[in-house]
């Protein structure tokens, strides 16, 4: 039972997070019953698509706020633009020559849309 317990908290409390009060979704807790259909299931093409179709719900007035909330696993696309536009760790105001990985993960620091956006027009970012 807690093994499928921490699947759920994977899936619903990481993964697939809709808000910050997670609540895990009638039709995940039924799927877990079958342990291995449930780690079977296709989790990351789930979230995948769930955040997608979040940003693409988004207007022009809601992307051009210094923040946007996104669902999902928002965590992916940030680690891809940090891994291609190093100087983006700068616009969190974290440092990148931490001690430990450890430390970088407990800050706890996000991305400014804002500050990416002038990072972009400072033209230090090779397009």
């Amino acid at each position: 039972m807690k093994v499928k317990y921490a699947c759920l908290l994977i899936v619903d409390g990481l993964l697939c997070r809709k808000s910050a009060g997670m609540k895990i979704p009638k039709d995940h807790a039924e799927m877990i019953r079958d342990l291995d259909y449930f780690l079977s299931f296709p989790w990351g093409r789930h979230c995948f698509e769930m955040t997608v179709q979040c940003i693409k719900s988004c207007t022009i007035t809601q992307l051009a706020q210094p923040t946007v909330a996104v669902q999902g696993f928002i965590h992916v696309v940030q680690l891809v633009l940090l891994e291609t536009v190093p100087a983006a760790l700068m616009t969190t105001g974290g440092e990148s020559g931490s001690e430990s990985e450890e430390e970088e993960c407990a800050t706890g620091n996000t991305l400014k849309l804002d500050k990416l956006w002038d990072l972009d027009s400072s033209g230090q970012v090779k397009h």
